[in-house]
Order: structure tokens, then C-alpha cells, then sequence
């Protein structure tokens, strides 16, 4: 894997190096990692690999190429086991029954799907599997055709596709009809110009009644109704960032976007090993995320505060969209 030394490894490396930031990833990254399977000498390392950033006065991207490499090289099967198998099942469980099993829909399912960076499309067979969809499409920049394969066997109601970002457009144009389109954790990893590139792009597929599901690492600033449902950590935690935010303009230059900064890096780089994956870093708060929604014709219809949820691989605020195409 290269890592090369431009605005990922400085954005990285100014994260780190914020002292709130590094003290909340290392107290609260070994509690959420041991939360799913990991190891704790695997959770050690990684801790030790951010500490090497925090502390030297420099680090270059080869450098932290050789020390990533290393990691994958001593940690890959047990991840591949505890995080890439055992993990997918925790995920699972987390949008079904966190997410949808509390969406509304005029049918006992969400019809025809489009998962929009599905990855290795664990999340896109369950929807078939479980019969929350009568037929889903998984598509991805990056591919997993391989994977994909297996996936598909057996069925006729599942289909992946690989699709590079700029094909994504005249991809879609070609395929309409489809009822429910799913966007978990895919905006952040787009700029401003391709998150609202690709919502405009949705519009033109999706029916004229279908709805767009989309899941953040995002936090709500304002109190809304799934908030008074929350753990008592996690409303702790909620408060905390919030101050963050509200203390520190924009969230861009707060300690909570730094967070998310260390604990991207982690979950990709390191826990996943998705060297391809773009990380552009586009965290937000709700309300920005809304703005983007609002000016490309879409509305709001339901919103889902989740907070801290238990049995996450790295403690970031989550937040659902519901999002309905302007009449």
C-alpha cells in the first residue's frame, strides 16, 4: 500500500497531534474495538502505530506505508475473521434493527434497491436474505468481484456491479425504477462535488414515491425525538461533542471532526486494509448534510438520532435520513 504524502497524511497527522482528539481515540477505541472481537494486542498495535504519529515531530506517508503493511501483515487473518465475518454480522443486526425496522414503507419491504457503495455486499445480500427487498443492486468504485460471485450464487434476485465514480452518472441514467436507495457511510467519503453530484443522479432513478436511506457519521446538534431514547453514555458523550461544535467554528476545525479523522484512518486503513477507498475527510454535522440535501431537490421526511450505539467498531455520532424526492 503507498500512502503518498499529500493532504490525507496531513490532515492525519494534524489530528493526531490534537491532544483531546488522541486521548478520546485512545480511551475510547480500545473500549469499542474489544466491544466487537478484537484482540487486545491487535488494538495495541494500532494504538502504538498512532502514537508513533502523535509523537514524532514528522512522519512521512512511506513510513507509515511500511508500518500499515506490517500491521496487515501480522493481524490480517484475525481480522479477516473478527472484523470482516464476525463484525459484518454486529453490522447487520445495527441497520435492521436500529435503522430498518423503524422506516416506514408502503409495502412489507423496500422494493427494488440500489445499494450505493456496497463494498463486499454483506449488507446488500442480507437485504435479499432477510426479504427486506424483493431485489437489490450493489454497486462500487472499487471491485470486489470475487466476493461478489459468492454472494450471488444461488439467487436471482441479487446483482453487483462495478462502478467507477466517473461512470456513476451515464451507469445510472440506464437504470430507473428503483424504489429504496441506500447511502451508508458513502457521503463522507466524497467531496462536496460528488456527494451532491450523486444525490442529483439518484433523483433520476429513483421512483417518483421512492425514498433515499442515508446513515452518517454525522451529529445532530439539535434535541429530536430518538435522543430521549438513548444510553446514558451515549448522551454523555452527545453532550461532549456538541459542545465541540458549538465551541469551535466551523466543525472542520473542532476536536469532534478530528475524531472522526483518526477513527476513519483506523476503521479503512487498518481494521478493513481498503487501501483504494477515497478519504476526502467530508465529515459534517446534520444540519449540513440537510443544506446538500435541500439544494438538490430533496427533502427531509424523517430523521434518527442513533448517538454512540453499542457493538460499533469505532464511537463516532450516527445519524439517518430519510430523504423523499420534491414533489
Amino acid at each position: 500500500m503507498i500512502i503518498h504524502e499529500n493532504d490525507f497524511m496531513n490532515i492525519l497527522s494534524c489530528a493526531i497531534k490534537r491532544e483531546k482528539a488522541f486521548n478520546y481515540v485512545q480511551n475510547r477505541l480500545e473500549f469499542s474495538l474489544q466491544d466487537i472481537g478484537i484482540e487486545k494486542d491487535c488494538f495495541d498495535d494500532i494504538a502504538n502505530i498512532l502514537l508513533d504519529i502523535y509523537s514524532k515531530k514528522e512522519l512521512t506517508g512511506a513510513e507509515l506505508s511500511q508500518k500499515i503493511s506490517q500491521f496487515q501483515k501480522e493481524w490480517r487473518p484475525h481480522l479477516n475473521r473478527a472484523y470482516l465475518w464476525d463484525y459484518e454480522r454486529l453490522r447487520w443486526e445495527f441497520i435492521a434493527t436500529q435503522i430498518l425496522d423503524k422506516v416506514k414503507t408502503e409495502t412489507h419491504d423496500f422494493g427494488r434497491c440500489l445499494d450505493i457503495g456496497c463494498g463486499r455486499g454483506c449488507i446488500t445480500e442480507s437485504l435479499v436474505a432477510k426479504n427486506y427487498a424483493r431485489y437489490a443492486t450493489g454497486i462500487d468504485s472499487v471491485d470486489f468481484k470475487g466476493e461478489w460471485r459468492e454472494r450471488r450464487t444461488g439467487t436471482e434476485r441479487l446483482s453487483f456491479e462495478y462502478v467507477p465514480v466517473q461512470d456513476f452518472g451515464s451507469w445510472i441514467s440506464e437504470c430507473k425504477g428503483f424504489d429504496t436507495v441506500f447511502l451508508f457511510y458513502v457521503l463522507h467519503h466524497s467531496t462536496d462535488y460528488w456527494a451532491s453530484r450523486t444525490l442529483s443522479e439518484i433523483l433520476r432513478c429513483i421512483n417518483k414515491r421512492g425514498q433515499i436511506i442515508v446513515l452518517e457519521d454525522s451529529l445532530f446538534m439539535e434535541e429530536i425525538e430518538e435522543h430521549n431514547q438513548l444510553n446514558k453514555n451515549s448522551q454523555r458523550i452527545i453532550t461532549e461533542w456538541r459542545q465541540w461544535a458549538e465551541n469551535e467554528h466551523p466543525y472542520n476545525r473542532s476536536v469532534g471532526f478530528d475524531i472522526q479523522v483518526i477513527l476513519d484512518f483506523v476503521a479503512v486503513q487498518m481494521l478493513a486494509g481498503f487501501k483504494d477507498v477515497n478519504m476526502p475527510f467530508n465529515y459534517k454535522i446534520a444540519s449540513e448534510w440537510e443544506n446538500i440535501f435541500k439544494e438538490v431537490g430533496l427533502t427531509v421526511s424523517q430523521k434518527m438520532n442513533l448517538g454512540f450505539p453499542n457493538k460499533r467498531d469505532i464511537d463516532v455520532p450516527q445519524a439517518v435520513f430519510i430523504l423523499k424526492p420534491n414533489a
